[in-house]
């Protein structure tokens, strides 16, 4: 029994760790098949996004509060992919949040994958305000 509350702790702890790891991040990656997926976020809440394969730059594009939707076709030899991806800000929680709509791609192979869903989560940085002389 006293395993258990040993483990079950470590888990929590755990959970909490990387929860909190995960909303204080500025940047991330994630791999669908063969296609490389970057993101940044700027001072100025714009991210950078970036798409690859094998290091070579198939897109790049910016999603910030004047264009926030962005739909996008990629192409290589042998592979395809097509998508929208969106941000979306919550001032009152001083989040953003960087979700991809819909992805559907294809990676030296007939068969198709997809994939929807919040890629990451932001810590809006905080508003400055002018300092009166």
């Amino acid at each position: 029994m006293q395993y258990l509350k040993i483990i079950l702790c470590t888990l929590l702890l755990t959970g909490a760790f990387v929860t909190t790891v995960m909303a204080g991040e500025m940047s991330g990656h994630k791999m669908f098949g063969c296609f490389d997926l970057e993101w940044e976020m700027t001072p100025s809440k714009e991210i950078n996004i970036q798409f690859t394969i094998n290091d070579e730059i198939l897109t790049q594009f910016t999603l910030g509060p004047n264009e926030p939707l962005r739909q996008f076709y990629l192409s290589s030899e042998t592979n395809t992919a097509e998508g929208r991806m969106r941000i979306r800000y919550k001032p009152a929680k001083g989040k953003a949040y960087l979700k991809m709509d819909s992805f559907r791609y294809r990676c030296y192979s007939p068969s198709e994958r997809s994939f929807a869903g919040i890629l990451a989560e932001f810590d809006l940085p905080a508003e400055q305000t002018p300092v009166a002389p």
